[in-house]
């Protein structure tokens, strides 16, 4: 009876520390939800359209490493914003942008969801990093209306099912997930000289095209 308490005992145990250090992995790993500070990338807009962010909308994920903020528009579009720090020396011109991939059996078993309620839901691998490369994957049900291409960002506007981000390795990190609801999508890849950003930008119901961008000082 002595030996099976002290090997029960042993078992809690074990569960007990599997159990706190799964939690610490995934509290040290995950974003942080934050809705103190809007003003971080006002600065992408221009300075007609500031006034037209609602400020008591937005809402921002954050780690050391990266940070996501997403915005509303008054006049009814979403602006999304994400700072990879680790790219800031990446070319433009050495991001792949691949199309008719099929993203539909693809899963990231160690994940966090972000937006899981909104379109698009945002999957990500539990501690992702990008170090030095990222590429786009747009899936095969995806339709791309038009290709943009300048020395400052690269990116296409169409209409989106699944997009992912994937590493050197091609292993796909960040899924973009519109299934419950394709939508017209802005997607741009913007550097600066001292970092790179995904930027999306979707509506609600309000009809857009690729002159979209005109929103945002990207210059």
């Amino acid at each position: 009876m002595k030996r099976i308490k002290i090997l029960l005992t042993i078992i809690a145990s074990l569960i007990i520390g599997y159990y706190s250090w799964s939690l610490f992995i995934i509290v040290k790993n995950r974003h942080h939800v934050d809705m103190s500070d809007y003003s971080p990338y006002m600065w992408i807009f221009k300075d007609s359209i500031k006034n037209d962010v609602d400020t008591d909308m937005f809402i921002s994920y954050t780690k050391e490493r990266d940070l996501y903020y997403d915005y509303v528009l008054k006049s009814g579009y979403f602006v999304s914003i994400w700072e990879f720090k680790d790219l800031g020396q990446i070319k433009l011109s050495d991001v792949p942008i691949h199309r008719d991939v099929s993203l539909s059996d693809v899963e990231i078993l160690s994940k966090e969801v972000l937006n899981s309620k909104d379109i698009p839901s945002i999957i990500t691998e539990l501690g992702f990093k990008f170090v030095g490369s990222i590429g786009l994957n747009i899936d095969d049900q995806s339709k791309i209306i038009k290709q943009l291409d300048t020395p400052n960002y690269k990116g296409f506007y169409g209409m989106v099912n699944k997009l992912s981000l994937s590493n050197e390795k091609g292993k796909h990190l960040i899924i973009f997930d519109y299934s419950r609801k394709n939508k017209p999508t802005l997607f741009l890849f913007y550097k600066t000289t001292k970092s790179f950003y995904v930027i999306l930008i979707n509506s609600r119901n309000v009809p857009f095209d690729e002159s979209i961008i005109k929103l945002l000082n990207l210059s």
